[in-house]
């Protein structure tokens, strides 16, 4: 074997690895890549709100129409005077700028009353939806989800 064989074969080898790794970077959680919200607290533990948090993800469902599954979420509980805008434009901001999403809305979104706002990122189709609960959680804070959608 000379030498440029083995070098050909060491870069193939090399951008193999690379495109795998990449492959691997992009299928990386969505929810994952998003910052904590500033002054929030994230929830660590399923059993933290654990009704509360099945009552959001059942409500995203039924709004979404059950056209995707929930893939997969971060949880996070605010002070209760936070305001849906605040977390709309916190999400996308970061979600437009680092991630290249894409708002999507549906044909019965109303805006201003309906506490959740939709992204495409990528090309892939690979969905992200933010959401807030409209009811204060028991102790008088408000519950906000980040969550991974997968299109049924």
């Amino acid at each position: 074997m000379n030498m440029r064989s083995v070098i050909e074969k060491a870069g193939l080898a090399a951008m193999l690895a690379m495109s795998s790794a990449c492959t691997h970077i992009e299928e990386a959680a969505l929810t994952d890549q998003l910052p904590d919200l500033p002054g929030a607290t994230a929830l660590s533990s399923d059993a933290e709100f654990g009704a509360e948090r099945a009552a959001l993800s059942d409500w995203l469902d039924r709004y979404l129409k059950h056209e995707y599954r929930i893939a997969g979420g971060r949880f996070f509980v605010d002070d209760p005077q936070t305001k849906w805008v605040v977390v709309d434009a916190f999400a996308r901001n970061h979600i437009e700028q680092n991630l290249a999403g894409v708002r999507e809305y549906k044909e019965w979104h109303d805006p201003g009353y309906d506490l959740v706002s939709l992204w495409q990122v990528g090309s892939e189709g690979r969905m992200l939806a933010v959401a807030m609960a409209g009811d204060d959680l028991p102790d008088g804070r408000r519950l906000i989800g980040y969550f991974d959608l997968e299109k049924k």
